[in-house]
């Protein structure tokens, strides 16, 4: 398929005799094929050594595209740091991708195919793949993997407008993407027309390649022409060259476009197509595809007549008659046109309607209501944006206002656990001062216990030291009086005693101090009384130190437990400390995310719409300017209609 040039020197550039879009298997199909080769292999080449220099795999290097990725201004403009972009979604097609992106091939043929995408939107959106016409780019290497389609059980990689394959990085690295030069048609995605390599269709049931676009989406090839790849060899095959009866006159296609809504306008109007070939057969056209011209026949818009000899004979006829003064202005042989005033002021001197002129002038009235078209859908396109773009605000502004209300609940269950812990730490300051009081009450509760039981030992041993005089002073005694006490106790009965003790207690305490005065049985009562007085008050006090000792637990417990209370609230006011941190710092990014965001978009929807205006403006002028054509046209062609239906007579 390659040259002998090109095989002896890759860098060497094929010559092209033709760059148009020729039938599959013709000669000229087969030079511009040896170019195609040399171009891809070439690109190919270039990406195999920047991998082998950077020790990755080919396109290694690349950014990837992830949802918090902001381009700035500088970066929107320079395509070449674009993230790459690979998140497919079989399930929804129609699913527009993000802005600035390099597009794998799968979303491309999603774009291509999806109705809601303008060819200006995809020249202006994705860049890096698409020129400003919205056309795929030659220059472009396939990415990811290859796009299959499924079609009456046969497998094909989708073609762009005839000239492009959607074969994926791996294929691409390997065998040329580019088949044929682009030609003049509105963009579609053919299906049926490369099939997939052999290679790939004779797996094993558990490794079988299936379909991951819908073939519905994508136009029929019904030009009989079908390529292939051959793997091993590097090759492109020609499984079934283009027939020539099923190619139109002028490549065109009558059926309603499915690709996009800008790509042509709905008023039955056709764009430039390459020159016509005739359906000859195969032979005689691959002969003559190398001597024909490259003239372009004039596209014939709006009404005219059918035989052109007659309305040149007519013409001319008619300017034999006109006077010599007349101020027409002829045709000019090259096709070059004077302005729509010249022209329309030319015909309307004249009054010769049949004049090729008029032709022209049409002509001019339907690009105009093209261009008027055209208008309309990007005006629609811009309204569309517009509408999106207020609803992405509103998401925003409500996104917004959740987050700032999830930053005052924080900052409120912050104040609250703030207060709390103010709180905690005022009863833990009142807890602490009780429990001091209550110490410092029942250190002096065990001093005067302390006290007590001193003077009760010492009240004891007094106790015992009378009981001794006592037993020691009745021992003494001589018999007599023993007998004599026996006769007459000297113990007195116990009224005796209480009537006794009454009245020793009666006693002025002067008294009390003097012992010697009294008797020893007085002294014994008395200290006896004592002693018991003694033993009251030790239990008297023996029962508040145990009232002290169970307060002073109570105040323990009680300190333990506001304790524990303050460090649970000092650990929520750590927890939600870090809770805010933690919403402070995503929701501070958010918002400049937020602002940066909205700050690009609204510059874009501004620039469209100046841009919009500015087109609204001109095409208002023109629009009025055009009224007036047609009012006044419409004004003059009523009398030439009936002069032309009152025959011979009409026509002078």
């Amino acid at each position: 398929m390659e040259d002998t040039d090109s095989k002896s020197n890759p860098h060497k550039k094929s010559k092209v005799a033709d760059r148009r879009w020729v039938p599959i298997g013709s000669p000229s199909w087969l030079s511009n094929m040896s170019h195609h080769t040399t171009a891809c292999n070439k690109i190919a080449s270039k990406i195999a050594a920047e991998a082998i220099n950077n020790n990755t795999k080919p396109f290694g290097t690349e950014l990837f595209w992830t949802p918090g990725i902001v381009l700035n201004q500088n970066q929107i403009d320079n395509n070449s740091v674009w993230p790459y972009f690979d998140l497919r979604d079989p399930a929804n097609p129609t699913r527009v991708p993000p802005a600035h992106v390099r597009l794998s091939d799968w979303w491309v043929a999603a774009v291509i195919t999806n109705e809601d995408i303008t060819a200006r939107k995809r020249g202006k959106v994705w860049t890096f793949d698409f020129d400003a016409n919205g056309l795929i780019k030659t220059t472009r290497v396939p990415r990811g993997e290859p796009v299959i389609v499924e079609l009456n059980g046969d497998l094909f990689l989708p073609v762009v407008k005839q000239f492009y394959v959607l074969c994926g990085q791996e294929m691409a690295l390997r065998i040329p993407w580019v088949i044929n030069f682009p030609p003049k048609k509105t963009l579609y995605l053919w299906t049926n027309m490369f099939r997939m390599p052999k290679e790939y269709c004779n797996l094993a049931p558990e490794n079988a390649i299936k379909a991951n676009f819908p073939g519905q989406r994508l136009k029929c090839y019904t030009y009989q022409g079908l390529l292939s790849y051959e793997l091993p060899t590097k090759k492109v095959l020609v499984l079934q060259a283009d027939n020539p009866a099923t190619l139109p006159s002028d490549f065109a296609d009558d059926s309603i476009s499915l690709s996009t809504k800008g790509d042509f306008a709905k008023n039955d109007q056709k764009p430039n197509h390459s020159p016509s070939l005739d359906p000859v057969p195969l032979q005689s056209a691959l002969q003559e595809e190398t001597t024909t011209d490259n003239t372009k026949p004039t596209d014939q818009k709006g009404p005219m007549p059918d035989n052109q000899d007659t309305i040149a004979s007519q013409s001319a006829d008619q300017n034999k008659t006109q006077a010599a003064g007349s101020s027409e202005t002829p045709l000019n042989p090259a096709g070059n046109t004077s302005s729509a005033d010249e022209i329309l002021q030319s015909v309307l001197t004249s009054f010769n309607y049949t004049d090729p002129r008029v032709a022209i002038l049409q002509e001019q009235v339907a690009k105009l209501k093209s261009d008027l078209h055209f208008m309309r859908i990007d005006n629609d396109s811009s309204l569309s944006a517009i509408t999106g773009l207020n609803v992405d605000i509103g998401t925003i502004k409500s996104e917004l206002k959740l987050t700032k209300t999830e930053l005052n609940i924080a900052k409120n269950e912050l104040d609250i656990a703030l207060e709390s812990k103010l709180g905690a730490i005022e009863e833990r300051d009142q807890a602490r001062s009780i429990a001091e009081g209550t110490s410092n009450k029942l250190d002096d509760a065990l001093s005067l216990v302390n006290e007590l039981n001193a003077k009760l030992r010492s009240k004891d041993d007094e106790i015992e030291k009378l009981r001794l005089q006592l037993f020691e002073a009745r021992s003494d005694k001589p018999a007599e009086q023993s007998d004599l006490n026996r006769k007459s106790p000297l113990i007195p009965t116990n009224a005796a005693v209480s009537q006794r003790t009454s009245s020793i207690l009666k006693v002025d305490t002067s008294i009390r101090a003097s012992p010697t005065d009294m008797s020893d049985n007085e002294k014994i009562i008395i200290w006896t009384h004592d002693a018991n007085r003694l033993a009251n008050e030790m239990c008297f006090l023996r029962t508040r130190l145990t009232s002290l000792q169970d307060l002073y637990k109570k105040s323990v417990d009680i300190n333990k437990f506001y304790q524990k209370h303050i460090t649970d609230l000092d650990a929520k006011y750590a927890e939600a400390t870090v809770r805010l941190k933690k919403l402070e710092g995503p929701i501070e990014e958010r918002l400049d995310i937020i602002e940066t965001t909205l700050r690009q978009r609204v510059d874009v929807v501004e620039t469209d719409l100046h841009r919009t205006q500015e087109q609204l403006d001109g095409f208002k002028n023109n629009l009025t300017k055009l009224q007036n054509e047609i009012e006044f046209t419409d004004e003059n062609e009523g009398p030439d209609a009936g002069c032309n239906d009152g025959g011979a007579g009409g026509a002078v």
